[in-house]
């Protein structure tokens, strides 16, 4: 196993309770290969989860390396469901209709920890639906702090207190070190198989 991901399996992990559940949610393609990869070793640990899939992440599912059944695309699973998953924006809010649709799709996974990536306003949707487990976000972008990108307010959302921020660089923990979320320097997973 790689450090980096080893660094988020540790955190994440240390904080699950037995018989835990990971539920990940996937916006993008960047996301998607750090979970692909801690998919991998959740599978060596034969720890449960799930990878929830929108936008670029489920129009993209198919190449992944990670059981089919431990793939759940919102797009396609979720009945009555109406974001179209080649033209979902990062900042279309889900109605609470579609909230209520994405519960009832999941309610049988139970999840005890979530980890998502911070691209979208829809995982934050899904993210702030659960209180009392642990709640883990990831910010994937290497090359450009959070103050500087053109999505700041989005990734901003997932800086809240009762979430553990894991980022790449120590640069980006200092960019964002007046939030009260805990801020975790991991790496940038997806570059080490490369």
């Amino acid at each position: 196993i790689n450090f980096f991901i080893f660094l988020i399996f540790s955190l994440i992990i240390s904080w699950f309770p037995l018989d835990a559940k990971l539920l990940m949610l996937a916006y993008d393609m960047g996301e998607t290969k750090v979970f692909e990869q801690l998919s991998l070793e959740l599978e060596k640990q034969q720890e449960d989860y799930c990878l929830i899939t929108m936008a670029t992440a489920d129009v993209n599912a198919s190449t992944l390396s990670i059981p089919k059944d431990k793939i759940f695309s919102l797009p396609k699973n979720c009945k009555n469901f109406s974001i179209d998953a080649q033209n979902w924006k990062r900042e279309d809010s889900l109605s609470q209709t579609e909230i209520n649709t994405i519960l009832e799709s999941i309610e049988s996974l139970h999840p005890t920890a979530i980890l998502t990536g911070t691209s979208s306003k829809a995982q934050w949707h899904i993210l702030t639906q659960y209180q009392d487990i642990p709640k883990f976000a990831y910010y994937d972008n290497v090359n450009m702090l959070v103050s500087d990108n053109p999505n700041k307010a989005t990734i901003a959302r997932f800086t809240q207190k009762d979430i553990t921020l894991m980022v790449p660089s120590t640069p980006i923990a200092k960019d964002l070190n007046q939030s009260p979320c805990i801020i975790t320097v991991v790496g940038l997973p997806q570059l080490e198989n490369i």
